[in-house]
């Protein structure tokens, strides 16, 4: 069975500083570190190793060339010479959210290269962020007070106008206002835990699922929906006190009746069974 003994609270929050400082190079190592639990590989320091090779290439080309020369160069270095492209499809297995898979195969999900891609830069005093977007593949970057918007899927190319305005008018009307604005990098780890978990449930890997649950809910423990689900997974895994003080909890704040029928039937029954072993044992006490 898949562990994670050395992955704890602490560690959690250890992982997780750096991005509250919105440091580029903590949140390519949080994604790293969470890789190699998942894959159970021991590769984080050669993949580090082979992604600051690049960065020492790339300093070493980049000396006293001014910023939008930097980019150009960057991105042909990138997407050219190490061909590193971002996959056409939406990731089908985990493989194609991992960094040194990227590296490897040179394609991958959307949000792993623009993770990769925004550390690089930023290394090479590059400011790239990205933005409030279900469009992972499209970073800003900002010079001199001006934003421009990069397209990953298309060689790092800067997007005009109305490629601009096509784009925002393809998110929910709701998000439109806020789209082009910079997102925190936790909350850019958050959407990638939230691939992650998406995969893990459609491939019932709940040993897997439950560590990505409990980081995302380490983050922001007000995500009901992401509870709610780790209470089926700890269910499932055998971990029932687990699963009902999360049921517990996810029904102090929403309605019973309007849950749905696993969530309802999994508390109730849980509820009774730890209910009757309580009662048992307060019997077996009270006999002795």
């Amino acid at each position: 069975m898949f562990q994670y003994n050395n992955i704890q609270n602490q560690y959690f929050g250890h992982f997780l500083d750096g991005l509250s400082a919105e440091d580029p190079l903590s949140l390519l190592n949080s994604v790293i570190s969470l890789n190699a639990e998942l894959s159970n590989a021991q590769n984080v320091e050669s993949c580090k190793k082979k992604i600051d090779f690049y960065f020492y290439e790339l300093q070493s080309k980049c000396e006293d060339l001014f910023e939008d020369d930097r980019l150009n160069l960057f991105n042909s270095y990138f997407f050219d010479q190490k061909k590193l492209q971002v996959a056409p499809l939406k990731p089908s297995c985990l493989d194609e959210l991992f960094i040194d898979q990227l590296i490897v195969k040179g394609s991958a999900s959307a949000l792993p290269v623009s993770i990769l891609y925004s550390n690089l830069a930023s290394r090479l005093n590059i400011p790239i962020y990205f933005m409030n977007s279900r469009h992972f593949h499209i970073v800003k970057w900002m010079q001199n007070g001006r934003s421009y918007y990069l397209n990953l899927a298309c060689g790092g190319q800067i997007l005009c106008q109305q490629e601009l305005l096509s784009l925002v008018c393809t998110e929910n009307h709701e998000d439109r206002e806020s789209c082009l604005e910079i997102l925190p990098l936790k909350k850019v780890f958050e959407l990638y835990l939230n691939e992650m978990i998406q995969l893990l449930e459609k491939s019932a890997q709940f040993d897997k699922l439950k560590l990505c649950l409990d980081l995302a809910l380490h983050i922001d423990s007000s995500q009901f929906g992401l509870l709610a689900k780790r209470a089926v997974v700890n269910n499932r895994l055998g971990n029932g006190k687990e699963a009902l003080c999360d049921l517990k909890r996810y029904f102090a704040f929403n309605d019973i009746s309007c849950a749905p029928h696993e969530l309802r039937t999994t508390y109730q029954e849980l509820s009774r069974f730890y209910d009757l072993s309580s009662n048992s044992t307060t019997n077996i006490d009270f006999l002795h």
